[in-house]
């Protein structure tokens, strides 16, 4: 799992190569709802996101369409964890933060550092979600912000003796060359930094101090509301994914989580419940999220929850909060 913002400006780029039809395709094609262009806080499965990139791709014509993605955003914009990163003093100790705190934005993916010759070290990011080619843009992306990380150490001209890469043909390494103005060598494993390991210990100027210091606390406590670590809990966001489409059904669900049908039910049923109690469960937090929080009319709340009647969104919102939707929110 992973989380939506980690697309980046991938709608924007690719409405402006090949429209706004490409992009619901590419979305329909990689079954994720289009609500996720505004909304990017929710958990997806990242081989979702990484099919995503790669679809992107094809339909834009633009070989490096994810190197363009990863251009576009800054290390911040992954969230706070990555601002927790960048306090640290060195590039090591900010590679491992990085390292340790992906979890907390992404499973299914991981930082390496390890030695190459020459006194040199590759900084490497891997995903198993969706390996091969298929996953050649989504690394791409990464590769931007993973300079810039280093450049706010290093200076902002610094360049990295090469890139490595999946890539194995050579005009795919030539776009990438071009788009970057760095040395590509092909045939690696994910997308890897490969520089001095001296660079490793450069201390951040002391001008890009941070204003407000960030803890490790501070970003757990940010997102352990959102964490999906067990099963049931990435099912449940995934119910969640859904109902912004306000879709409902098991089979939609299976789907997206992986499994069959049949599998799916074993596991709820080894966790003590049913898929029904847990699709209540999601569509009564998400009703009391949009009841307190917006001024929509109450039976549009019930539609954006996946009922198609406002009397059994009633009956059910009592049955959970033990008060009508009207009566908590006049409470």
């Amino acid at each position: 799992m992973t989380y939506a913002v980690g697309m980046g400006p991938l709608p924007d780029l690719l409405d402006t190569h090949a429209g706004s039809r490409a992009v619901e395709r590419a979305f329909a094609a990689a079954g994720l709802p289009l609500h996720l262009v505004t909304e990017r806080t929710h958990q997806i499965p990242l081989a979702a996101l990484v099919d995503l990139f790669d679809r992107a791709a094809r339909l834009s014509g633009d070989p490096v369409l994810g190197l363009r993605i990863g251009q576009g955003m800054s290390p911040a914009d992954y969230g706070l964890w990555i601002r927790y990163a960048l306090q640290a003093p060195t590039l090591r100790r900010a590679i491992g933060r990085i390292v340790r705190a992906l979890v907390l934005h992404q499973i299914g993916g991981r930082f390496l550092l390890s030695p190459r010759p020459a006194g040199l070290v590759a900084w490497r990011y891997l995903q198993d979600a969706l390996p091969g080619p298929a996953a050649r843009q989504h690394d791409d992306h990464v590769l931007p912000p993973m300079i810039a990380t280093a450049r706010h150490y290093l200076g902002q001209g610094w360049a990295p003796h090469r890139i490595e890469s999946s890539c194995l043909d050579r005009p795919a390494i030539a776009a990438r060359e071009d788009a970057t103005g760095i040395a590509w060598r092909a045939g690696e494993q994910g997308i890897a930094l490969v520089f001095p390991i001296a660079d490793l210990d450069r201390r951040r100027p002391a001008t890009d101090a941070p204003e407000t210091l960030i803890s490790r606390t501070d970003v757990e406590m940010e997102i352990r509301h959102r964490r999906a670590e067990r099963p049931i809990d990435r099912l449940e966001a995934i119910i969640a994914l859904r109902l912004l489409d306000r879709d409902c059904d098991i089979d939609g669900a299976a789907r997206m989580a992986g499994l069959g049908r049949r599998s799916l039910q074993r596991m709820i049923e080894a966790e003590g419940t049913t898929y029904r109690a847990l699709l209540e469960r999601v569509r009564m937090a998400r009703a009391r999220d949009l009841i307190a929080e917006t001024d929509a009319p109450l039976a549009e709340i019930a539609f954006m929850t996946g009922y198609s009647d406002p009397a059994h969104f009633t009956r059910a919102f009592r049955r959970s909060a033990g008060v009508t939707p009207s009566q908590f929110r006049a409470g």
